[in-house]
């Protein structure tokens, strides 16, 4: 996981601002759901198409392109891009779109019905 400097980073350099509001708002959830021990869990409630959608209605277009940095820079070991080509892709904004539907690929919001199944499970297999 990113740190909110790196993703501020990333916007001043492609954006010409930083974006940090988007950025805590994006991993707000880390905070109850550490990454240390849960990994990437809280990225299921804000790090998909549906978060980056109440980015862009909330804060606007920058602010999505923002968002959508910020999934990228999260997912960057699995878009299998090295050091070098992903930091010439990453600094044209013209190729976040491209990258962020690449990312996309790994983002998935939690699915209230699966949940529901799976505690049940585990409550009937106790």
């Amino acid at each position: 996981m990113a740190k909110i400097k790196t993703h501020n980073e990333d916007c001043e350099h492609v954006l010409g601002e930083s974006f940090e509001h988007v950025h805590k708002w994006l991993d707000e959830l880390a905070k109850k759901w550490n990454p240390g021990v849960h990994f990437e869990y809280h990225r299921q409630f804000r790090h998909h198409a549906e978060g980056v959608a109440y980015v862009k209605e909330k804060w606007g277009f920058y602010a999505e392109r923002a968002a959508k940095l910020h999934i990228i820079r999260d997912n960057e070991m699995y878009l299998n891009l090295d050091i070098i080509s992903y930091a010439i892709r990453i600094m044209r904004e013209d190729q976040i779109d491209e990258l962020y539907e690449s990312a996309l690929k790994y983002c998935h919001p939690i699915r209230k019905d699966w949940e529901k199944e799976s505690l049940l499970s585990r409550k009937n297999s106790i």
